[in-house]
């Protein structure tokens, strides 16, 4: 298989991205604009999207303010709204961390077979190496009362899993590590 194969897939990741970020959009806003206002999950469809409306910023550059909310969020409770946006968060790393592993693959090809074995081994240790550091950053934070600032660097720790980062930072890893390992052969 030719390696260049493996960049066919990137407009999978591009589309993912965009349906991901309106999605996550959709959902933090609403939760950001509802969560604090009394009675709101307590009104019916049609008040909560007057509401949405109502209450809606005029800020026509901004897509976080300017979007319209996705209709079936008017029909979720607060506890709801939360479970999906942690939900959604781990579908959309599972579902990046397939395409990284097949975009791994098909970048390393048959004759690359140690560099494959070694980017099938160091993947999964890079998404649970991240993931530990998310969740530590976001447990740490919250017990020192740095809520925001760690919840941040958590969420920039999970974007980078919900992305083709992982495997284009192996694809530039593995080959270097090699060529260490053949001079270190050398030297010796």
């Amino acid at each position: 298989m030719k390696r260049w194969l493996a960049f066919t897939i990137i407009p999978v990741f591009i589309v993912l991205g965009f349906v991901q970020e309106m999605v996550k959009v959709n959902v933090n806003y609403y939760l950001e604009q509802t969560s604090n206002v009394p009675g709101f999950y307590n009104g019916t469809y049609e008040q909560r999207k007057q509401w949405m409306e109502d209450h809606r910023i005029d800020a026509p550059f901004d897509y976080y303010y300017s979007h319209r909310p996705i209709d079936w969020l008017h029909h979720l409770s607060l506890g709801q709204l939360s479970k999906l946006k942690w939900g959604l968060a781990v579908v959309f790393i599972v579902v990046h961390f397939a395409l990284n592993v097949l975009f791994l693959r098909m970048y390393f090809r048959a004759s690359e077979e140690k560099q494959r074995k070694q980017a099938k081994r160091f993947l999964p240790m890079l998404y649970i190496v991240s993931f530990v550091l998310a969740g530590i950053f976001l447990v740490g934070g919250k017990l020192i009362g740095m809520d925001v600032p760690s919840y941040n660097i958590s969420r920039k720790i999970l974007g980078f899993m919900q992305s083709p980062m992982p495997a284009i930072l192996l694809i530039l890893l593995i080959p270097l590590a090699a060529r260490f390992e053949e001079q270190r052969k050398v030297e010796s």
